[in-house]
């Protein structure tokens, strides 16, 4: 990792920002670069499980080497493509859903181009504070239902890293029933094609 951010990630620094000049065709065009490099790293499947294919890298330690040294880089990059993925990926590794690992996001992860995911948080009206104990998802406006099969989800999310690029999943956070506290979070993979997702301009 080390390596490759060296030689890889360090010279180009300033096109990933697009140049002196801002210019967003370079930007774009030197990301593309980096995260193919990535990708060829097998940085892109390194917390798929062995068994499907992946590296299985479960460690936290590792993870945050990985972080470390991507991020001495540009830390965007660790957001934008395996920070992000690994976020996407670990609610359904923790439950024990490796059928939703193999439907969502196999394919994408042991593919030779590079894939995206999004995680999505924070609301219009503030951070939901998820990662805080004492709030119990109070903050959460953003309503899930299910319907036969099928959770319906009502709501909007800003600044979430990857919207409108992610093509393997969206990960948003909501809630089934705010009085409910913590049993009322919940965390539903929405597959970018749904019907009724939308992405506001990009800023």
């Amino acid at each position: 990792m080390n390596e490759f951010v060296e030689k890889e990630v360090m010279p180009l620094r300033q096109d990933l920002e697009g140049g002196w000049h801002r210019d967003e065709t370079l930007a774009q065009k030197t990301l593309d670069r980096i995260l193919k490099g990535l990708v060829e790293l097998g940085l892109q499947k390194a917390f798929l499980p062995k068994e499907m294919g992946g590296l299985g890298i479960a460690s936290a330690v590792t993870g945050y080497v990985i972080d470390y040294e991507l991020s001495k880089g540009d830390i965007a990059l660790w957001m934008i493509h395996p920070g992000l993925i690994s976020w996407a990926l670990y609610p359904a590794l923790v439950a024990g859903r490796m059928d939703l690992v193999e439907e969502l996001f196999k394919d994408k992860l042991l593919d030779d181009k590079p894939h995206k995911a999004c995680v999505a948080i924070t609301e219009p009206a503030g951070g939901v504070n998820i990662m805080d104990p004492t709030m119990h998802g109070r903050k959460i406006t953003t309503r899930a239902r299910l319907e036969g099969n099928e959770w319906v989800i009502n709501g909007q999310k800003i600044w979430p890293c990857n919207s409108g690029d992610a093509d393997i999943v969206y990960l948003t956070v909501c809630t089934t029933d705010p009085e409910k506290g913590d049993d009322g979070i919940a965390l539903i993979y929405v597959p970018p094609d749904t019907p009724g997702l939308s992405v506001g301009t990009r800023i």
